[in-house]
């Protein structure tokens, strides 16, 4: 099993990297997955060595391309009205994240487990400055939803959590998106509660330590290569969660998006939830959109414990 790679930017040749780091020039680019909507979101490009910590030269990601926060001016509740293509943000009625009400969830065991399988490869760490994700070029796995096969493209990290289950917020969510092979979009959501360190942020912990050293330009992001991660920490078949449709959790919030949130809560320490926060911009710290309507959407639950209540 390979290792997470490692920079040590005490070298000499720290002030240099820095410097090319800061010096990208960004223009629009196209996002790696076909979206069911036709939205440019901005490319995703691979460090030019695999050892060295770089931004895009000559792309535009989503920090630059998305220009929004999480606070003050140009925080939720104004991201309608920052860019015609946020209008969904505002005017949509499948909106996401939402808070799920177990009572009224409506329960269906035809639904089946949530299979998941993933291999284990290396990826990408980026921070786009509005939060921290994990890349993977050519996808590391798959999830199964209703016989439709959907590729994990990324992951990554909403600190608090978007999805509240009656109320209660979690100190961290992770989103791993997924994508079929024509274009329709899935997330599969992990919900955490503070405990004992999570596995997969404790293989990350040497390449987020580097990612808060390094300053850039609001409009740039950073990319760090990984080692190959353990796919045993994302192979466990879900044997309950909650699925309904909604949307995007950032702008431009497009909707037709499956979203799976599983009913296991895992378990993270505060120290790799600080340090998942920590690189990110001021106004991105707590990078969690607030709860949306439903608008009459139903939350269906599968649980294979528990009696159907619809028949399909």
């Amino acid at each position: 099993m390979e290792k997470t790679l490692k920079f040590d930017l005490k070298t000499i040749f720290f002030p240099t990297l820095i410097a090319l780091l800061c010096a990208a020039t960004l223009t629009e680019q196209t996002f790696p997955w076909k979206f069911d909507f036709d939205l440019d979101f901005g490319s995703r490009i691979n460090p030019s060595t695999p050892s060295t910590p770089s931004t895009p030269s000559g792309s535009r990601g989503w920090a630059g391309h998305l220009n929004f926060s999480y606070s003050g001016a140009m925080g939720p509740d104004k991201w309608g009205i920052l860019n015609p293509a946020f209008r969904t943000c505002a005017n949509g009625k499948a909106q996401s994240p939402i808070n799920i009400v177990t009572k009224d969830c409506v329960s269906n065991t035809k639904l089946g487990p949530l299979f998941r399988e993933f291999s284990s490869t290396s990826g990408t760490l980026i921070n786009n400055g509005y939060n921290i994700g994990l890349e993977y070029s050519n996808g590391c796995g798959s999830a199964m939803l209703d016989g439709k096969k959907f590729t994990l493209k990324s992951m990554h990290w909403h600190s608090p959590s978007e999805h509240t289950i009656d109320g209660t917020r979690f100190p961290l969510e992770l989103h791993l998106v997924h994508a079929s092979a024509e274009g329709s979009i899935s997330v599969v959501s992990i919900l955490y509660q503070y405990g004992k360190p999570d596995p997969i942020l404790t293989e990350l912990k040497s390449t987020i330590d580097q990612l808060e050293g390094i300053q850039c330009a609001p409009t740039e992001e950073v990319y760090l290569p990984v080692g190959v991660l353990k796919s045993k920490f994302l192979n466990p078949q879900t044997r309950k969660y909650y699925r309904y449709i909604g949307s995007l959790t950032v702008p431009p919030c497009h909707e037709n998006i499956i979203w799976n949130i599983l009913g296991t809560v895992r378990q993270v320490s505060k120290e790799q939830v600080d340090a998942i926060k920590a690189p990110l911009a001021g106004t991105c710290k707590d990078n969690s959109r607030p709860t949306q309507p439903l608008n009459g959407r139903k939350v269906v639950l599968y649980d294979e414990h528990k009696p159907e209540d619809i028949e399909n």
